[in-house]
């Protein structure tokens, strides 16, 4: 054999484990978060800690007064049983993040990264989610009265028993999400896709669905009580048992005499031409 060829059958096996190091495990050991010790004291002592890197940090039952937390990344980060008031979110990377039963009203969360975020239990009156994402995110039994999700991307998330009584989820993509049994008491769903989402037993009275996508959503045994639908769509929606009294159904797509068989309401109930519905009892 040739002393190129013997060169070759050497180098090219070099060099393909060389750019497998290059591809794959240098960028690991690039990517391994960092001690957050010295940051975490950081956000002890000064309660700011705007773009800091807090991956897989440990901090639980911390109380800060306006922590600025904005484009941090606090990905995997347990922050279990804080009080923060009036805390900054705003941009920052919390997927997986751990802050169940905690209080944080007035939060800051818009535009925020809170995919598989773990927020159950936590009181969250007047927090501000705009634009956040929040798929699969766990937020069963929150107290966010009052709280804005506009344009949130809220898919398959667990909303289930929370009190979402007020608050504005306007244009929020909520496709599969779990909000059986929530308080929806005034809270505006307009143009919101709530297509395939689970709203049995929810308190929606005088909610706002103008607009909003509820094809194929389940609103068994709902109170829907002077709730507007506006022309909102409820193509192979569950309605059984539910009680619409004083609700405005009138110009809503997809709604049949099927549909309302079990369904109850009012003299104030108002339904598309040619449908009716028994009064509650």
């Amino acid at each position: 054999m040739s002393p190129t060829r013997t060169i070759l059958l050497f180098a090219i096996p070099l060099a393909i484990v060389i750019a497998g190091v290059i591809l794959f495990v240098l960028p690991r050991w690039a990517a391994a978060p960092s001690d957050p010790t010295e940051r975490i004291e950081q956000l002890k002592s000064t309660g700011s800690c705007p773009g800091c890197d807090l991956r897989r940090a440990y901090v639980r039952n911390l109380e800060l007064e306006k922590p600025d937390l904005s484009g941090a990344n606090l990905v995997d980060a347990d922050f279990k049983y804080a009080k923060f008031t009036d805390a900054s979110f705003h941009s920052a990377n919390m997927q997986r993040a751990q802050i169940e039963d905690s209080d944080l009203p007035g939060a800051d969360f818009s535009n925020a990264k809170l995919g598989n975020v773990d927020l159950e239990k936590t009181r969250l009156s007047g927090a501000n989610f705009t634009d956040a994402e929040l798929l699969h995110a766990d937020l069963a039994e929150i107290d966010a009265p009052g709280a804005v999700f506009n344009n949130a991307d809220m898919r398959d998330a667990f909303v289930n028993r929370a009190n979402l009584a007020g608050a504005s989820l306007r244009n929020a993509k909520l496709g599969g999400v779990n909000l059986e049994r929530t308080s929806l008491e005034k809270a505006d769903l307009t143009g919101a896709d709530l297509s395939s989402a689970d709203l049995d037993r929810v308190d929606a009275m005088n909610a706002t669905f103008e607009g909003a996508d509820l094809s194929s959503a389940r609103l068994s045994h709902a109170d829907l009580t002077g709730a507007t639908f506006g022309n909102a769509r409820l193509n192979d929606a569950v309605l059984q048992r539910s009680n619409i009294s004083g609700a405005d159904l009138a110009n809503v797509r997809g709604l049949t005499a099927a549909m309302l068989t079990t369904v109850c309401g009012d003299g104030e109930t108002k339904l598309p031409s040619g449908l009716s519905v028994p009064a509650c009892k």
